[in-house]
């Protein structure tokens, strides 16, 4: 690993290896500081991916990384050091959260192995390969830049849905269905009055008919001769035959179909409905998964404390950089960020999140001691939901979580 000044250097490549489409065409970033290294491990990776590109000028690494979406980066800097620096920076200086989800290979020695180990193992890296000098285990890095993507793709990193959002767009569902429920059956009771109604009108009409008939005989039908009576009398039966009960039967008859059609639409809706509710049950097996961001252990105890029991799944990180590199492994469904963090902004972290494709529909809710005019134009403007100020008690907490989540997210 011969030293060379760090001038701007890239790296792309159309591969001619055996990789499948899916890996072929993904994107490779190696970071070093060294230009022989950038051209060494680019060389054995242009081989089967067609994407690899890299930089070893220590002052546009960053601005490298941003060129484009990141699907793997590799750190083959010749001290584990640099490389943690470098991971730290991207965190703190990127300008993008990076999509799809990237997953980091670091490059060692044989004597750094077990400090590469225990850094994969804190999450500052996602991987390791043996690899300087040369003449241990080079082939691996290519298979661990597969294996990256494979996890990129299982995990729904890529951009596919998680488990998590269908549980969320499920629970959803659980107001509309007794809506269609409580729809459905004032529609039914609707119509049945209608019908009663228009049942209940033939009688009445008919017995109206009957006492008018005996009126017209003991009144206007006096006096008549026999072929007189027997005319208005069939010409009354016609009136009440033709224009009143064919009448009413027409009514009665457009009106049944109507409650053939509502009995066959609710009798498709209770499935639809039965099929929501066992959705519904499922999602509630899935937690919504929270991120709370706070720099302070008392803070992130009591939130521990409040959200104790609530069926929720609590995840902390104590500074934006950690906040960010837990995003990027795992969406949340929500996150509780605390305005004032020790290295990057809150205000910050919620911008980069909420700028981004995929997790802009990621609820934000700020934690903050002070809620002032400017303090909330900033959040707002950043993408933020809403402001939880310290110190909260558990129903307010609840209540705003509640909210954002949906109803039955929350036990």
């Amino acid at each position: 690993m011969n030293a060379a000044p760090p001038i701007p250097t890239s790296a792309r490549t159309d591969g001619d290896g055996g990789a499948d489409g899916q890996d072929a065409n993904a994107c490779v970033f190696i970071a070093t500081d060294v230009v022989g290294d950038l051209e060494l491990v680019s060389g054995i990776l242009r081989k089967e991916f067609a994407n690899v590109i890299g930089s070893a000028d220590p002052a546009r690494l960053v601005d490298a990384f941003d060129s484009q979406p990141i699907q793997v980066l590799v750190l083959a800097f010749d001290a584990l050091d640099k490389a943690q620096d470098y991971r730290q920076s991207l965190s703190q200086r990127s300008q993008s959260l990076q999509l799809p989800v990237y997953r980091s290979i670091v490059l060692c020695t044989m004597d750094e192995l077990p400090r590469a180990y225990r850094l994969c193992r804190e999450d500052v890296f996602d991987d390791y390969v043996l690899f300087w000098p040369m003449s241990h285990d080079a082939p691996r890095l290519p298979m661990a830049v597969h294996l990256a993507l494979r996890h990129i793709r299982a995990s729904g990193a890529d951009g596919m849905p998680t488990a998590g959002d269908f549980a969320a767009e499920a629970r959803l569902l659980a107001p509309g269905t007794m809506a269609l429920e409580q729809s459905a059956k004032r529609g039914a009771e609707l119509v049945d009055k209608a019908s009663g109604a228009l049942e209940k009108a033939k009688v009445d009409i008919g017995l109206a008919l009957d006492d008018f008939e005996q009126d017209l005989a003991r009144g206007p039908l006096q006096g008549k001769n026999a072929q007189e009576r027997l005319e208005l009398q069939a010409a009354f039966e016609r009136f009440r035959r033709v224009q009143v009960m064919t009448r009413l039967d027409q009514v009665g008859s457009a009106v049944r179909p109507l409650w053939q059609w509502l009995s066959e639409a609710n009798a498709e809706s209770a499935r639809h409905n039965q099929r929501s509710r066992k959705l519904g049950a499922l999602a509630k097996r899935v937690k919504p998964w929270v991120l709370a961001v706070d720099d302070d252990p008392l803070q992130i105890e009591i939130l521990h404390k409040l959200l104790h029991e609530t069926g929720l799944e609590l995840a902390c990180a104590r500074s934006g950089s950690e906040a960010l590199e837990s995003v990027n492994r795992r969406k949340p469904d929500l996150i509780l960020l605390d305005v004032q963090l020790p290295d990057i902004d809150g205000v910050e972290v919620a911008r980069r999140i909420k700028t981004s494709e995929r997790f802009a529909g990621v609820t934000v809710i700020m934690i903050t001691g002070r809620l002032d005019r400017d303090l909330v134009e900033r959040c707002l403007k950043s993408g933020a939901s809403g402001f939880v100020v310290k110190p909260f008690s558990k129903e307010t907490l609840l209540a705003k979580l509640r909210s954002h989540l949906g109803p039955g997210a929350i036990v």
